[in-house]
C-alpha cells in the first residue's frame, strides 16, 4: 500500500510539475511580436517620432538644388545630409519604414479590437445579472402590483418608442427586456483608423511609384521631358508641352501680382489640350500634374522708343535692345538704354537711357512707358516715349505624379466620417429586468452610452418616469446612480 500511494503520490507530483512547466514557458517569438505590435507604447513613440522628424524637415529645407545647400552648408555636411536623406527625407527609405511600421501598428490594433466591437454591435446581449447592473452608469429599481407577464407588454411598449431593437428573453422566472440603438458608433474607431491607414499607404505609394522634378519653358517653346530632383538625367513625358504665352501683372511696388503660363499638351503633333495655368491652378494631363511655380527672364528684353527732335519735328520708332547704342537717324547724339525695372516709382515700366558724347557718358534719364520725357541735349530738344518693352520670359513649372493620391483623398473622406461617427453618436443600451414578487413585480433598469453621458442621463430618466407610471401609488421610485 505504501508502494501504491507512493506511486501515485509521484505520478500526481509529476502531472502538476507538467502542467506547470507548460504554463510557465515563455511565449514564442509570434506572441511577442504580435503583442509588441498593437502595444500603445510603439504607436506614441512612433507618433513623437515622425513629429520630431517632421520638424527637422521643417528646419533643413527639401528638395532644393545643390547650389543653395552649398550656401548654408560646407560641401561634407552637404554630402552627410544627402546621404542621411535628410535633404528629402520624406522620400527616404527609413522614413517610409516609419510609415510601414506604423500603419502595422494601427492595423494590428484594429485586428484586436474588431471581435469586441462586432462583440457590442451584434444582437446577442447579455441578460441584467447583478453584476451587469452595478456596472452600468445609471440605474432605476420600482415595484409594479402586476405580474412580469403583464408588465411585459407596457415595458415593451415604453422602450419601443425611443429604440428600435427591443430584444425579449426570459432566463428562470425572469423576464429580460435588452433595447439599444446607435449600433454602428462603435464603428467611429475602425474607420477612423482605417482613415489614418489610407492616409499612410497613399503617402508611401506616391514616395515609391510617383516623383517630382521641375522644367522650364520658353515662351513659343516646347519640352517633352522633366528633370527630376534626385537624378542628373531628365524623365521622358510621353508627350509634348508647349508654352504659347507668359503674362504677368504687377503691383505698383513693383512685386508680380499674377502670372500665368498658356499651355498646349501635343501627342503625335496634335493638340490635345490648352490651359492656362496659374497659382493653385495647374494642369493634370495622365496622371501628371503641372504647376506653376516660378518665371525668369530668358534673354535680354527688346525696347520700342519713339524719339522726336522738336526743332526738326519728325519722330521716328526704333527696336533696340538692351545695351545696344542707337541714334536718330539724323545722326545727332549716341543713346543707349542701361537699365530697365518693371516699375519705378509706382509709374509702371521704365528704361533709363544714357546720353554719350564723343564716346563719353554725359549724364542719364529715365523714360516711362507712354510718357513723354523731354530733355535738351547738346543744344537740341528731343523727347522720347517708351510704346512698348518685349521681355522673352521662361515659365518655371514644378510636374509631380502621385498614384497614391486618390488613396488619400479616400483617407480624409473617411477620417471626417468617422470622426463624426466617434464624437457625435453613441451606443445606448437599456436593459430591463421583470422578476416575480409576493404582491407583483419588481422592475430593475439599467442603461449604459458609449458617449454623452449627460444627454443619456436625462434620456434614461424619462423612460424611467414612465416605467413609474405602473405603479398605482406613483411613489417616487428607488434610485441609485453611480458616477
Amino acid at each position: 500500500m505504501q508502494n501504491a500511494d507512493r506511486k501515485s503520490s509521484d505520478k500526481t507530483s509529476g502531472e502538476m510539475s507538467a502542467t506547470i512547466s507548460r504554463d510557465s514557458r515563455e511565449p514564442g517569438f509570434l506572441s511577442i511580436l504580435w503583442n509588441w505590435l498593437y502595444s500603445l507604447k510603439l504607436t506614441i513613440f512612433l507618433l513623437i517620432l515622425l513629429a520630431v522628424l517632421s520638424i527637422l524637415g521643417t528646419v533643413i529645407p527639401q528638395n532644393q538644388p545643390a547650389a543653395e545647400y552649398l550656401k548654408f552648408y560646407t560641401p561634407v555636411k552637404y554630402r552627410f545630409y544627402l546621404a542621411m536623406g535628410l535633404l528629402d527625407m520624406y522620400h527616404s527609405w527609413w522614413f517610409i519604414t516609419l510609415l510601414g511600421l506604423l500603419s502595422l501598428n494601427l492595423t494590428a490594433c484594429s485586428w484586436r479590437r474588431i471581435p469586441v466591437v462586432l462583440r457590442h454591435m451584434s444582437g446577442s446581449t447579455p441578460l441584467l445579472t447583478d453584476r451587469l447592473a452595478n456596472s452600468c452608469a445609471v440605474k432605476h429599481s420600482l415595484h409594479a402590483p402586476r405580474p412580469p407577464e403583464g408588465c411585459l407588454s407596457e415595458a415593451q411598449t415604453i422602450l419601443g418608442k425611443s429604440y428600435r431593437n427591443v430584444t425579449i428573453s426570459a432566463s428562470g422566472d425572469s423576464i429580460h427586456l435588452v433595447a439599444d440603438r446607435g449600433r454602428f458608433a462603435r464603428l467611429g474607431v475602425l474607420i477612423t483608423h482605417a482613415s489614418v491607414l489610407f492616409i499612410l499607404l497613399g503617402g508611401m505609394v506616391g514616395s515609391i511609384f510617383g516623383f517630382k522634378g521641375f522644367v522650364n519653358i520658353v515662351e513659343g517653346e516646347s519640352v517633352d521631358q522633366v528633370f527630376l530632383q534626385k537624378s542628373p538625367a531628365p524623365l521622358p513625358l510621353g508627350f509634348t508641352v508647349r508654352c504659347d504665352k507668359f503674362d504677368v501683372d504687377f503691383y505698383d511696388d513693383g512685386t508680380p501680382k499674377d502670372y500665368r503660363s498658356a499651355l498646349t499638351v501635343l501627342e503625335g503633333g496634335k493638340e490635345i489640350l490648352k490651359r492656362d495655368v496659374r497659382v493653385n491652378h495647374p494642369l493634370v494631363y495622365r496622371g501628371i500634374t503641372f504647376y506653376q511655380s516660378s518665371y525668369g527672364n530668358a534673354g535680354p528684353p527688346r525696347f520700342e522708343l519713339e524719339i522726336r527732335n522738336r526743332q526738326d519735328g519728325p519722330s521716328e520708332v526704333k527696336r533696340v535692345k538692351f545695351q545696344q547704342t542707337f541714334s536718330p537717324s539724323t545722326g545727332d547724339g549716341a543713346f543707349r538704354i542701361v537699365d530697365y525695372r518693371e516699375s519705378v516709382m509706382g509709374r509702371g515700366p521704365a528704361v533709363r537711357i544714357a546720353h554719350f558724347r564723343d564716346s563719353r557718358r554725359a549724364g542719364d534719364f529715365w523714360v516711362f512707358r507712354g510718357a513723354p520725357t523731354t530733355r535738351d541735349l547738346d543744344g537740341n530738344s528731343w523727347t522720347f516715349v517708351l510704346n512698348g518693352v518685349h521681355q522673352p520670359r521662361f515659365t518655371g513649372l514644378q510636374v509631380a505624379r502621385d498614384p497614391g493620391v486618390w488613396m488619400v483623398w479616400i483617407g480624409s473622406t473617411l477620417m471626417v466620417i468617422g470622426m463624426m461617427v466617434a464624437f457625435f453618436m453613441s451606443h445606448r443600451k437599456i436593459w430591463v429586468r421583470i422578476t416575480p414578487e409576493k404582491k407583483g413585480s419588481r422592475i430593475l433598469l439599467a442603461g449604459r452610452s458609449t458617449r454623452n453621458p449627460i444627454s443619456f442621463h436625462k434620456e434614461f430618466e424619462r423612460i424611467a418616469g414612465l416605467f413609474s407610471s405602473m405603479a398605482p401609488d406613483k411613489k417616487a421610485p428607488e434610485r441609485r446612480k453611480k458616477s
